[in-house]
């Protein structure tokens, strides 16, 4: 009886280990994502900052191409036209860079989100694996004491 008792218990306890780790495991994720949402929320304002300084840049820029040809009486000129153009072009391609890299750190943050849900996973099913193998370990003894209690051998 003494030995049912003990294979129970131990099995009993096992399965509460694996569902307490299962639990702390959820939460790790679950803080891991936060992170994650975090790091992301600072990578946008981040990128808002970057986006208002180019275009900074851009307006400075284009302001002293305007003022330049004026004060040289070339306003309107195929060469003052060209360099306006050319300083918007270069806005242009300075925005599509930002937003292709936001768009690459988004996609980084939700595939180390998903990372983290299935390495949760996997060790929720490592878990129960290895209470399963615990228990195949003792049936053996567990079906001795069975036999004797139910049997009455």
């Amino acid at each position: 009886m003494a030995e049912v008792a003990i294979l129970v218990a131990s099995l009993a306890v096992s399965a509460g280990s694996a569902y307490s780790a299962n639990q702390n495991q959820r939460r790790a994720v679950s803080s891991q994502n936060a992170a994650l949402t975090a790091q992301r929320e600072q990578n946008e304002l981040q990128a808002a900052r970057q986006r208002r300084d180019v275009i900074r840049t851009s307006r400075v820029a284009r302001a002293r191409a305007t003022n330049a040809a004026a004060s040289q009486g070339v306003m309107g000129s195929s060469g003052n036209l060209g360099g306006l153009a050319s300083i918007q072009a270069q806005l242009g391609s300075n925005l599509s860079f930002l937003d292709s890299y936001n768009r690459l750190s988004d996609v980084a943050s939700e595939q180390l989100g998903r990372a983290n849900t299935y390495t949760q996973r996997a060790e929720t099913a490592s878990s129960v694996g290895r209470v399963a193998m615990q228990v195949a370990g003792n049936s053996a003894p567990l079906g001795a004491a069975f036999d004797r209690m139910f049997k009455g051998g």
